[in-house]
Parts: C-alpha cells; structure tokens; sequence
C-alpha cells in the first residue's frame, strides 16, 4: 500500500533536518521535564524547528488550496501535525509566555 502525502513529506523533513530535530528532541525531553531549566532553549531551538515544519506543510498543501481541495487541505495539514506530535507532544508550546503570578 502507497504511503500517505502527509506521512512522505513528514518523512522527508525528518530526514532532511535530523540534526536540527534530533537536537530539539533533546531539548524537548528535557523541557518536559524540567520546563523553568530548559523554557528558553526550548523557545529558542522549537522556533527554528517550527520554520522548517510550517514550511513543509506549505509544500503539502500548497497545490491543493489553489483547486478544489481547499477542504482536503486543511484535513491533510491536520494530519501532517498529528504525525509531529505524536515526537513532539509539546510542539504547540513553542514561544509561550508563562508569567507567574504573586499569592499573597
């Protein structure tokens, strides 16, 4: 059976990036963890990470939003964000602010 598009381009920026991912897997981990230690290397490393994500997702769904398959697109990016959480179950954090707020 023919692999999936979303599963080709996932597989494909996997292995075009592996360093840059293998090292914010790392950091990952290690922010789910511990995640006052390591927010700002997480921040700063998943930007990069989320640059080169976001743009094979336009490579995905870039033919199919200029045709009919406007629709499809966007099921398709779904499931091509899916893949990558299913590695980067924290993904979505990427340049969140937390502030902590005083008790008295």
């Amino acid at each position: 059976m023919p692999q999936q598009k979303y599963k080709i381009y996932y597989n494909l920026m996997i292995k075009n990036n592996q360093p840059l991912l293998d090292a914010f897997k790392l950091i990952h981990d290690n922010y789910q963890a511990n995640p006052n230690k390591y927010r700002t290397a997480f921040n700063k490393t998943g930007r990069d990470v989320l640059d080169v994500m976001r743009s094979f997702e336009r490579k995905l769904c870039s033919g199919m939003e200029r045709t009919n398959n406007a629709a499809y697109s966007d099921r398709v990016a779904e499931k091509y964000w899916s893949e990558i959480r299913k590695t980067f179950p924290l993904i979505d954090q990427v340049g969140v602010t937390i502030r902590q707020v005083k008790v008295n």
